[in-house]
């Protein structure tokens, strides 16, 4: 217990002495943990959620091409 509140002060200490060296440090720590956060969230919703139907392995897509090459949903 005594060397992590030696290691906070000294941490304490050199942040005093150089903020803008704190300033980048916490930016960083920032916008890591905000990137892993949206990373997270989208790989939930698309490949971790399950889909809001029942039995969705038994769910299809028919579609076919008009004359004219565009798609037509049935």
């Amino acid at each position: 217990m005594r060397t992590l509140l030696s290691d906070v002060r000294h941490a304490l200490g050199v942040f005093a002495r150089a903020p803008s060296f704190a300033l980048a440090v916490v930016a960083v720590l920032a916008l890591g943990i905000g990137a892993n956060t949206a990373i997270f969230s989208i790989v939930n919703a698309v490949l971790l959620r399950p889909l809001p139907f029942e039995e969705p392995e038994r769910l299809v897509r028919i579609y076919t091409r008009t004359p004219d090459g565009r798609l037509f949903e049935l």
